[in-house]
């Protein structure tokens, strides 16, 4: 795309998984014309950590979800943990905080 095309941007639950995150800023704003936007969604950083579990009581019932290593950097896979997902699925993850 030529440099300065579009009026907008949208990223939709994208840019809370990209490895270079810099990058793909650099590349909306490129696209942008002069007092463009871009708009943006994400899902909050807690729900995207390392330690993020299910609680359970003694029947294996679920109880609570313990959110856990929210500030952490650390790239890592996620596998299956939520709904009727495939225990196979696995998801690159690399997590930001809010302030990122």
């Amino acid at each position: 795309m030529p440099d300065a095309s579009f009026d907008l941007v949208v990223s939709t639950l994208a840019l809370m998984d990209g490895a270079d995150l810099s990058s793909t800023m650099h590349g909306a704003y490129r696209l942008l014309k002069p007092g463009g936007a871009l708009a943006f969604s994400i899902i909050h950083p807690c729900h995207i950590t390392p330690g993020l579990r299910w609680e359970r009581d003694g029947t294996d019932n679920a109880t609570g979800l313990v959110v856990d290593r929210c500030h952490e950097r650390t790239p890592f896979t996620e596998r299956g943990r939520f709904g009727d997902r495939p225990a196979a699925m696995q998801e690159e993850r690399s997590p930001r905080t809010l302030a990122d």
